[in-house]
């Protein structure tokens, strides 16, 4: 799944002008998951392409904005986005 999401960040990159940047959601059930495969993400990421990359995420779905995707969040997390 990880190198899925890379690649789909990648070919954005490569073709930014010509498409709306991927919203792309890794969803689990464990908060230590979503952290360790967020940080693989970002370390992989930084070697391929430069993109900045925010870790600061809003309290409603709303409120993302294209700068929060690739989102690493557990299910929990994915609940209380949704009760706001």
């Amino acid at each position: 799944m990880l190198h899925k999401m890379l690649w789909i960040e990648k070919a954005y990159q490569m073709e930014a002008e010509h498409a709306g940047k991927p919203r792309q959601v890794f969803v689990t059930q464990s908060h230590v998951l979503a952290k360790k495969v967020e940080n693989l993400f970002q370390t992989y990421l930084a070697s391929i392409v430069s993109c900045p990359t925010t870790s600061d995420k809003p309290k409603r779905f709303s409120e993302l904005e294209d700068k929060h995707f690739p989102l690493f969040i557990t299910v929990d997390q994915v609940r209380l986005f949704s009760s706001r």
